[in-house]
């Protein structure tokens, strides 16, 4: 597992060690495994690998499958940028998203890993069910998809790509969120006044607890040998609502002090304004936890 110390990744690492499976996070050198709880990093079941190159990673996946005989990848790392990228910030897109995942993918078939779960975005397809990326993060993520073809056609590798929407819910350690409704929910006693866009944006939200059970689906099916089933699925809720009305309804549900001001900033240079709803949901699988019920857990 890749990503294992961000948000999802530190949901599905709890959730795979529930399981009571073998967890071999791949992390960078730098990754601080501080923000993850006890209860993850001192289990039996948690093993960590830091890699510095393609030579340390092509031993990692050899010490590795030497132990066991059936691994599934799950590749969450990336560098997400939500908005417009500044020239500074490209080096690190492709590092992070392109240059990483390639040698990643690279040593992980030359040892006999074959079954991935990748981390897409709805971002890919603004504005409808073609390819339209919604900013520079989003074309990486395409452009690795692409990387991942080539594998397929020429290792075997079998690939589920999941196009993740508008994720929510709480953080596992001290990994903290900087999402607008963990915003609201840390200062909803405050008597303040935050500014937002117009609002008529509208957003398609998914409880945390729903996209890792995507995940865990989608590893049980390349598990299972369906590989008639790879491709690309989307993780979305059931509900699309603009972010006027979610907001508003996180607001009334906990009784918050804090003042909207509307179209008080401009909406961004490229904000997408309706999710593409286009997309099948991954077979097998459906939300379960629907937005009013996913607000009052975070509250």
């Amino acid at each position: 597992m890749t990503g294992a110390t961000g948000y999802i990744g530190g949901h599905l690492v709890r959730a795979l060690l529930s399981g009571k499976h073998e967890v071999y996070a791949v992390l960078r050198m730098h990754s601080d495994l501080s923000v993850l709880p006890d209860e993850i990093c001192k289990n039996e079941h948690f093993h960590v690998y830091r890699y510095a190159e393609y030579g340390s990673l092509l031993g990692i996946f050899r010490e590795i499958t030497a132990q066991k005989e059936y691994f599934i990848l799950f590749h969450l790392a990336a560098n997400v940028i939500s908005g417009d990228h500044s020239h500074g910030e490209i080096p690190s897109l492709i590092s992070s998203n392109l240059t990483f995942g390639t040698v990643l993918i690279d040593a992980a078939v030359r040892t006999g890993v074959h079954n991935v779960v990748f981390t897409g975005t709805y971002w890919q397809y603004t504005g409808g069910s073609e390819y339209h990326p919604l900013n520079l993060y989003a074309a990486t993520k395409k452009a690795f998809e692409d990387i991942l073809q080539y594998y397929e056609d020429a290792e075997d590798l079998h690939v589920m790509t999941l196009l993740l929407y508008d994720t929510y819910g709480p953080a596992v350690g001290l990994k903290k969120r900087t999402k607008l409704l963990d915003y609201l929910r840390d200062h909803a006693a405050e008597n303040i006044t935050i500014a937002l866009s117009p609002g008529k944006q509208r957003l398609n939200y998914v409880y945390i607890d729903d996209v890792v059970a995507a995940y865990l689906r989608a590893g049980n099916l390349l598990a299972s040998g369906s590989y008639n089933l790879c491709g690309e699925y989307a993780v979305r809720g059931m509900e699309t609502l603009s972010l006027r009305k979610i907001v508003e309804m996180f607001l009334s549900l906990s009784n918050a002090q804090v003042r909207i001001q509307w179209g008080g900033r401009p909406y961004r240079r490229r904000e997408a304004m309706i999710p593409c709803e286009s997309i099948p949901l991954l077979p097998g699988w459906k939300p379960r936890v629907m937005l009013e019920d996913g607000l009052r857990r975070i509250l």
